[in-house]
């Protein structure tokens, strides 16, 4: 963390100094990367635990297909979206 950075007052930062810190291209993209892995480690046993909890025809396509796919975070999401089959109340 850089040294002007103080949680204390925040009077020692000149005018716009946390925002350059904040938007940093290095620093954005760390946080974006972060983001999305902890998001997909998350949401990936989700998709896997489902798969297995439910029988073929419940899943759109084949449930191999589902488990390569959602080996990153587009798959995974894209399961839960298309790849199940909704029940239909009566």
């Amino acid at each position: 963390m850089p040294s002007f950075v103080s949680w204390s007052s925040g009077s020692e930062l000149r005018d716009g100094e946390w925002h350059t810190w904040l938007m940093d291209s290095r620093t954005r993209k760390t946080m974006i990367i972060a983001s999305v892995l902890v998001t997909w480690l998350a949401v990936t046993p989700f998709v896997w635990r489902d798969l297995s909890s439910r029988s073929s025809d419940q899943v759109r396509g084949p449930k191999w297909i589902w488990r390569v796919a959602s080996t990153n975070l587009t798959g995974s999401l894209a399961y839960f979206f298309i790849g199940r089959r909704r029940e239909v109340q009566q």
